[in-house]
Order: structure tokens, then C-alpha cells, then sequence
């Protein structure tokens, strides 16, 4: 598969996808005015993805800001991260985010409930 590769700005998010190297990252501010446009090739990139996907797929989500409608495209984007399982391979994600923030741990749960794989919360001091 082609490598998914977006620099983020200061409202859409860092995206590095790459099946050879076993990379999955989205990570940044992500706070479009149109969400879908940004998502929908990334959710189109990991429907593919799971056709053929590694045995094992971590996914790094690590987002310093993200607002609902980001959120309403990731809820989307997760629950395509199913047919990874569907098809025999075994898929986790990690959810960054900083221990004060109560909303960034609040959308990771609210993901996780959406799935029945692995969804990490993880709380970095240091972000």
C-alpha cells in the first residue's frame, strides 16, 4: 500500500500511515472547519488497509487538541479499525492525552466503548 502522509497545520492533524513499516500515527491539533474531508481519506486508507492488514497494527493517536466534529470522524474511523479483527489480524490504539485534560480522556473513552478491541488511555505528563 501507497504510504498516507499529511503535515499537520495548526487545525489538521500530523497523519503517518505506513503499512511496511508497521507506523500509524495521527497526531497534532485537529480542529478543521470541514472534518470529513480530512478523515474520510484516512478511513478510506484503513478500509483498504484491512483487506490485507499486518498481524499486528498499533495505531498512535496523540492529539495535543481535538474538537467534536474531529471526534464524530475518529468515533468512524475506529469502528472500521474492526475489520482489521474481521480479518484475522490483531489491532490496539493508543490514546494520548495530558492528565488535566478531563476531555481528551473522556473521547478515548467514548472510542472505546464504540469497539471491541484495545483502546489504551494513556495520560503523559509530559505532553
Amino acid at each position: 500500500m501507497e504510504i498516507y502522509k499529511i503535515s499537520g497545520t495548526e487545525s489538521s492533524p500530523d497523519v503517518y500511515l505506513d503499512q511496511n513499516k508497521g507506523i500509524f500515527t495521527l497526531s497534532g491539533r485537529s480542529l478543521p472547519e470541514n472534518a470529513i474531508n480530512v478523515y474520510l481519506p484516512i478511513i478510506n486508507w484503513f478500509d483498504e488497509y484491512a483487506q490485507n492488514p499486518n498481524p499486528e497494527t498499533e495505531i498512535e493517536i496523540n492529539f495535543e487538541y481535538i474538537n467534536s466534529a474531529s471526534i464524530k470522524q475518529l468515533a468512524k474511523l475506529v469502528v472500521t479499525l474492526e475489520k482489521i479483527k474481521a480479518n484475522g489480524g490483531q489491532i490496539s490504539v493508543n490514546w494520548h492525552f495530558t492528565p488535566e485534560d478531563f476531555d481528551g480522556k473522556a473521547y478515548g473513552e467514548h472510542l472505546s466503548r464504540l469497539v471491541t478491541f484495545p483502546i489504551a488511555l494513556i495520560g503523559d505528563a509530559s505532553k
